[in-house]
């Protein structure tokens, strides 16, 4: 489920499908919002090992 930074009404999964990685309500382009958690991760571990190399 993704919650619309637009209009904030809360998006499942199939909905985001059938609307094309759109907000149904509100037409905003979620295709940003749908990423993998891992991504996520992988930034917060490069943004340490930058932090690293500065010290």
């Amino acid at each position: 489920e993704v919650t619309c930074p637009h209009c904030n009404v809360d998006v499942d999964a199939e909905e985001l499908r059938q609307n094309n990685l759109c907000c149904p309500t509100c037409g905003f382009d979620l295709s940003e919002g749908v990423e993998d958690e891992d991504d996520d991760e992988d930034d917060d571990e490069n943004t340490k090992l930058d932090d690293e190399k500065r010290d």
